[in-house]
C-alpha cells in the first residue's frame, strides 16, 4: 500500500457487570475516548466498522457523535472470530483510498442485558447447527467446549486441574490492573479447585467473564498519524480462516476435534505476510474464551509442542519474564469479555510502552481472536 495504515487511538469505558448504559452509550463513550487518545476531531472520523451482532448502529453513533464525513462502513460476522479482523478491514479501507480515519468498535452488555453464556433451550427451525447440539444437551458454549476438553485430558493422561495455570495467569495480571474487573482479586490453586463445574471438566474459572463495556481503536495512514498525539502502531500482517465445514465451538465429526484448522490457516498467512513465525513474537494476546483452547492455540501456533500447553503454562512461560508473556492485561478471564478487543488494545499499549504491566522488551505482539470458529488474527509491531 502506498501509504501504510497504522492504529494511532484506542479508547475504552469502565468494565462492570451492570454499566447503566444502553450499548449505543457505550460505544460511542469509547469512541470519543479513541478520538481524544488520538487527537482528532469527530470529523475527522469518516469510516466505521463492527460486529454484525453489534447493537450500536453506525449512523446512530455518527449523530451522537456529530461526524458529517461517514463515507465507508462494514460489519464482520462470528462473534469473537472477528475481533482481529474488524481492525483488519478497517486498515483495508484505509490502505485501499476508502477512507482516511476509521473506527473499529464493540460494546456489549453481556453481563446486566443478554448473556451470551446463557444457551437456549428451544433454538428456531432457522438456526443451523444449532439443531445438532441442543437436542443432546449442548445449550451453552461451555457444554460444547467441555467435549473437547476432556477429549484433549484423556488424549494426554492429564488431570481435571490441568488447565488451572491459564486461570491463575491471566488473575495475576488481572489484579494489577485497575482497568480490570478482578482488579487486586488474583486467584489462588484452591479457590480454583473449590469453584463449581460449569460442564466439566471446566470449572468457573475455565470459563470468560460476561461483561458490560466497549472498546474502539482508530485506524488512519501512517502519513497522517505523524500529526496525531501517539506513537502509531503497524500492521505487519492480517488475516481470516474459516475451516472446512466449520461450525461454531464444535468440530465433533472432524478427523481429531483437537486440531483447529482455523488456527492453522491463519499462521500459514500471517507468516506469509510479513515472514515471520507467529511464535516468533515477542508477546500473546489469545483469545480466551474458554482455558482448553487457549492450551490448543498455544500448541498449534507453534509455542509448545502437541500436549505441551498446559506444562508449558505451569513453568511460568505466560507470566511477564517467561518466554511468552500472554494477556499481560488478564485477558477475558480477568480484565473483561469484549470480543477480543481489549486484547488488541492491550497489544496497542504494549508497543507504545504504556501498559501497566509493561515488557521491558517488546517490537511484536500476535494477537489472535476466537478458537473453534471462523477467526482472524493480527501480527502488529512497534511504530
Amino acid at each position: 500500500m502506498a501509504d501504510e495504515p497504522v492504529i494511532a487511538g484506542i479508547g475504552t469505558t469502565d468494565f462492570s457487570r451492570n454499566s447503566g448504559r444502553s450499548e449505543l452509550q457505550l460505544a460511542v463513550e469509547a469512541i470519543r475516548a479513541c478520538m481524544d487518545d488520538a487527537g482528532v476531531s469527530p470529523d475527522s472520523v469518516d469510516g466505521m466498522v463492527t460486529f454484525t451482532m453489534d447493537e450500536a448502529p453506525e449512523v446512530d453513533i455518527q449523530r451522537e457523535l456529530g461526524s458529517r464525513r461517514l463515507r465507508y462502513f462494514s460489519r464482520v460476522p462470528f462473534g469473537g472470530g472477528g475481533g482481529c479482523a474488524t481492525v483488519g478491514h478497517a486498515a483495508m479501507a484505509v490502505g485501499a483510498g476508502a477512507a482516511e480515519c476509521v473506527v473499529a468498535y464493540r460494546s456489549l452488555n453481556t453481563a446486566s442485558g443478554v448473556r451470551f453464556g446463557g444457551g437456549r433451550l428451544r433454538p428456531p427451525p432457522e438456526s443451523g447447527d444449532q439443531r445438532w447440539f441442543v437436542k443432546h444437551g449442548l445449550v451453552t458454549a461451555a457444554s460444547r467446549v467441555g467435549i473437547t476438553a476432556h477429549r484433549y485430558l484423556h488424549k494426554y493422561g492429564l488431570d481435571d486441574d490441568a488447565y488451572a495455570p491459564f486461570a491463575l495467569s491471566a488473575r495475576d495480571y488481572a489484579a494489577t490492573n485497575p482497568a480490570a474487573y478482578y482488579y487486586n482479586r488474583p486467584l489462588t490453586l484452591a479457590e480454583y479447585l473449590a469453584s463449581p463445574w460449569i460442564s466439566r471438566p471446566l470449572r468457573r474459572y475455565d470459563c470468560c467473564q460476561e461483561s458490560d463495556g466497549a472498546v474502539a481503536m482508530l485506524v488512519t495512514t501512517e502519513s497522517h498519524a505523524r500529526h496525531l498525539q501517539k506513537r502509531p502502531v503497524k500492521f505487519l500482517a492480517a488475516a481470516q480462516c474459516a475451516g472446512f465445514d466449520q461450525m461454531g465451538l464444535a468440530q465433533y465429526w472432524s478427523d481429531d476435534i483437537l486440531r483447529l484448522p482455523e488456527v492453522a490457516g491463519l499462521r500459514e498467512q500471517l507468516r506469509g505476510q510479513c515472514g515471520m513465525e507467529p511464535s516468533e513474537v515477542d508477546a500473546a494476546m489469545l483469545y480466551d474464551h474458554f482455558t482448553p483452547l487457549v492450551a490448543l492455540q498455544l500448541e498449534q501456533f507453534g509455542f509448545c509442542g502437541d500436549g505441551e500447553a498446559t506444562e508449558f503454562a505451569a513453568d511460568g512461560n505466560l507470566g511477564l519474564n517467561g518466554a511468552l508473556p500472554m494477556n499481560t492485561h488478564g485477558g477475558h478471564l480477568g480484565e473483561a469479555y469484549l470480543h477480543g478487543m481489549n486484547h488488541i488494545g492491550e497489544a496497542v499499549r504494549q508497543l507504545r510502552g504504556e501498559a501497566v504491566n509493561q515488557l521491558e522488551k517488546v517490537d511484536t505482539v500476535l494477537v489472535a481472536s476466537a478458537a473453534s470458529t471462523p477467526a482472524s488474527a493480527l501480527i502488529l509491531g512497534r511504530g
